[in-house]
């Protein structure tokens, strides 16, 4: 910049509030701060009041406190031509750190809600910034730095690294969002297709929210027709391969700590022979490749492993998972009704879920594992208003894809009525806004639309509809509580699982045990019972005898 030239920055601020200058100047030179007004003076040089003049050389960072009103802040060039580095951001007051720290400074902050966070910053030693499992960032010194990021709710942290005695000007801006489903999917690529709930609906053009906790949910899917065909399928998966997957996400809370699980209940087809596997999978979502273990958990099933995609790389995590003994590569025909339910139950150990189906008998609950989580309260949850720990949305979806090992089917014939009802007080109620995609799941689908035909919800041939949300008065009359398909079909109220599990002769060690301690009351009244006959049996013999 030669001699008498000037840079500048026009500012409108609404707020009181602290402007942060920094500089790097070859020479000396003016900074200075103008209101708008006298600025056409300054620009014609004439004489000028200023609100702020200094002579400056180096580098360095002023902090200027202003009131409403729209400024020019300039540095010119007023003795030497010079190269120079000029930036600025505004802070609320309030809102500005200022600090000074030698090797490391951590900035501990909590949010309550999913967040737009951002960070203005400008340091005079170059340094690391690093905002886990987001971001890493090396500053320059006397440069503004700016980042947005997404943040969940919880106890969140930044930390700042050094290698010399450095200054440091922070300000921190956050404001609570809603997840807005649509802007999670890819458009470009195969999704789930069904029907799925986020806590969210469009009312007028805006996004309105609601929140569901349950502890039990289930879904109904009647198909009349299927197939599917993927010309790469994954290993162990047939080409011919599909799913429907009723799928949730507990919250479990111990101790002021929360954990996710994410809860699968799956049917998957061979399309082709029509031959079927009924199995469940529990994943702990709680973290970025969190794992679960046989020591975590009581139940039957096994651990699997797995790799999940996360950007550009695969991390490695396990899995609970089970299988229904009864329905291994049995075959259907049509129609394909297959209702599949999920049971939460807190119990003293931890919560308890339960996977089951609809069977001609009541439901049958194939699949039941307790995580070993103490004063816990577990439910299953629907919010748009924070993610799991790994980033995984709260919904609850029953959706088609491929078989399974994130398998992508193309799918050339379909036809399926399905519904979502979550329990509340013992009453069955449909969920009231619905998307036509899932999210959480890796199987996907291509060439399927789901929509409302003749007040039913239908899964055909189309091309997806990812911004359709299916409306409670499109489907559904206004007291929203309903029986299932064929109103004759009854559903199991949670709280009578352990009775229902046991009946089924497939009892794990947990429902025993549970069993035992809910019922120990009963069992002691009718021992004793059975001790008083059989001593009174016992005495009118000797009395006969004698």
């Amino acid at each position: 910049m030669n001699i008498g030239e000037y840079t500048y920055e026009e500012l409108n601020i609404s707020n009181e509030s602290t402007i942060v200058i920094s500089y790097n100047t070859s020479s000396s030179a003016a900074l200075l701060l103008v209101n708008a007004s006298n600025y056409a003076s300054y620009a014609n040089n004439e004489r000028t009041e200023e609100i702020y003049s200094s002579k400056v050389e180096n580098s360095g960072v002023k902090e200027l406190n202003v009131s409403p009103g729209s400024y020019y802040v300039i540095l010119k060039a007023e003795y030497k031509p010079i190269n120079y580095s000029f930036y600025i951001f505004v802070s609320p007051p309030s809102k500005l750190k200022s600090v000074n720290f030698s090797n490391e400074y951590t900035d501990n902050f909590s949010l309550s809600n999913y967040t737009n966070f951002s960070i203005d910053l400008i340091s005079n030693k170059e340094i690391d910034m690093i905002l886990p499992n987001y971001y890493n960032y090396i500053i320059q010194p006397y440069e503004e730095f700016q980042i947005t990021a997404y943040l969940n709710r919880g106890p969140q942290k930044i930390i700042f690294k050094t290698n010399s005695s450095s200054r440091l000007f922070f300000y921190i801006n956050s404001t609570n969002e809603i997840i807005n489903p649509v802007s999670l999917i890819n458009k470009s690529s195969p999704n789930p297709m069904g029907i799925a709930s986020y806590g969210t609906y469009l009312k007028q053009g805006k996004l309105q929210t609601f929140k569901i906790k349950t502890n039990e949910i289930i879904g109904t899917a009647n198909i009349t027709s299927i197939y599917a065909y993927s010309s790469d399928p994954p290993e162990n998966t047939s080409p011919y391969g599909a799913s429907i997957q009723l799928n949730a996400m507990m919250n479990v809370i111990s101790d002021n700590k929360t954990y996710q699980y994410w809860l699968q209940d799956v049917m998957s087809l061979n399309t082709s022979s029509l031959e079927y596997q009924i199995y469940s999978n529990m994943w702990n979502d709680t973290k970025l490749g969190a794992n679960l273990s046989k020591s975590q958990l009581i139940g039957d099933g096994y651990i699997g492993t797995t790799y999940i995609k996360y950007n550009n790389s695969k991390i490695k995590t396990s899995f609970y998972g089970s299988y229904d003994s009864n329905n291994l590569n049995n075959k259907l025909s049509y129609p394909i009704y297959f209702s599949p339910v999920i049971t939460v139950n807190n119990t003293s150990i931890g919560p308890r879920v339960n996977f089951g189906y609809y069977t001609q008998n009541g439901y049958r609950f194939f699949n039941n594992v307790t995580i070993k989580i103490l004063n816990s309260t577990s439910y299953i949850e629907v919010t748009p208003y924070y993610e799991a720990g790994n980033g995984n949305s709260f919904d609850v979806g029953l959706v088609f894809g491929g078989e399974s090992n994130d398998e992508s089917s193309k799918f050339y014939n379909m036809n399926s009525t399905e519904d979502l009802y979550y329990v509340s007080n013992d009453s069955l109620i449909a969920f009231p806004y619905l998307y036509t995609f899932g999210i959480n799941t890796g199987e996907s689908a291509s060439d399927l639309s789901t929509s409302v035909i003749n007040n039913k919800i239908i899964t055909e041939i189309g091309s997806p509809n990812y911004n359709e949300i299916i409306t409670e008065s499109q489907h559904y009359n206004s007291n929203k509580t309903y029986a299932l398909q064929n109103e004759s079909k009854a559903f199991i109220n949670p709280t009578s699982g352990y009775e229902v599990d046991l009946q089924n002769g497939n009892p794990s060690i947990s429902q025993i045990y549970e069993f035992v301690y809910k019922n120990s009351f009963k069992l002691l009244i009718l021992i004793l019972t059975i001790i008083i006959l059989y001593t009174i049996k016992f005495l009118i013999f000797k009395n006969h005898n004698k």
